[in-house]
């Protein structure tokens, strides 16, 4: 069923996941994007293309996916090493404040 679907097409079990012209896509960015493109006349997901809202929600959105994976890598390694890709606090605080 789904979840064997899920489970065959997506090892890693990120969600949300979508498949479309035989093309798996697992970044949420991304499937907002396409969803908009396709159903233009539905209430939009994102601001407007090219407007100043945009490029903050790209922003912020790659600061988001930055932040998870961080997060993710020190939650998997945290018995470890620490990770060289933890971002401290101020740094974040620093990016929110600077995001276009």
């Amino acid at each position: 069923m789904m979840v064997k679907w899920i489970r065959e097409q997506v090892p890693s079990g990120l969600l949300p996941a979508m498949e479309l012209d035989g093309q798996l896509i697992v970044e949420s960015a991304e499937i907002m994007r396409i969803l908009e493109e396709a159903f233009p006349d539905n209430k939009p997901l994102l601001p407007p293309k090219g407007s100043k809202e945009r490029q903050r929600a790209d922003s912020l959105m790659r600061l988001e996916r930055r932040l998870f994976s961080d997060w993710l890598s020190w939650l998997t390694t945290s018995w470890q090493a620490p990770s060289s890709h933890t971002i401290p606090l101020p740094h974040c605080m620093l990016a929110l404040r600077t995001t276009v």
